[in-house]
Parts: C-alpha cells; sequence; structure tokens
C-alpha cells in the first residue's frame, strides 16, 4: 500500500510543478504561445485534482481509522 501511496504523490508532485511551471513561464515570455501550452496545462491541473483528491480521501481514511481506536464515540451516529 506504501508503493501505491509514494506513487500517486510522485504524479501529483510532478504535474504540480509542471502546472506551475508552464504557468509562470507562459506569463513572462510575451513570445510563447499560449495555444501549445493549453491542453498539457489542462492535463496537469486535472492529474492534480485527482491526484490530490485521492491523496486526500487516503489520508482522512487513515485518520478516521486511527481516531475510531483512540475515540470509539466519535464514531457514533445519531
Amino acid at each position: 500500500m506504501q508503493f501505491v501511496y509514494i506513487f500517486v504523490l510522485g504524479l501529483h508532485v510532478l504535474a504540480g510543478v509542471f502546472w506551475a511551471g508552464t504557468t509562470i513561464a507562459v506569463a513572462r515570455d510575451p513570445e510563447i504561445r499560449i495555444e501549445r501550452f493549453f491542453q498539457p496545462q489542462m492535463n496537469a491541473a486535472g492529474m492534480v485534482f485527482l491526484t490530490g483528491a485521492l491523496l486526500w480521501y487516503s489520508s482522512t481514511a487513515a485518520l478516521s481509522v486511527r481516531w475510531k481506536w483512540f475515540w470509539p464515540w466519535v464514531s457514533r451516529r445519531p
């Protein structure tokens, strides 16, 4: 399971760095044509969103299991 977490975290970081780097490069250089970068940037943004949601879900699921052991009344529903 740790391998999957590390792989998803790596994808999240790489896509985020690409997204931020191309955004800064396009913003600073007026001669770069934005049309070339639009599709890769949108793909990177989607990858960042999906992997971030997966990481958030996996980390909060792990937290809820951990805290249910420590605080069993938290999991009770009225």
